[in-house]
């Protein structure tokens, strides 16, 4: 799975979301799960 940082936008894989970003150190709870939207 892939998630997003909702304040710095940093994207991190893994199962879960990351316990802090290692971009921002801000918390899981900013964490989101992100789809690459493709314009096909």
């Amino acid at each position: 799975s892939l998630w997003i940082c909702m304040n710095c936008g940093y994207i991190h894989e893994g199962k879960e979301a990351p316990l802090v970003c290692p971009l921002c150190k801000y918390p899981r709870a900013y964490f989101k799960p992100y789809c690459k939207v493709t314009n096909s």
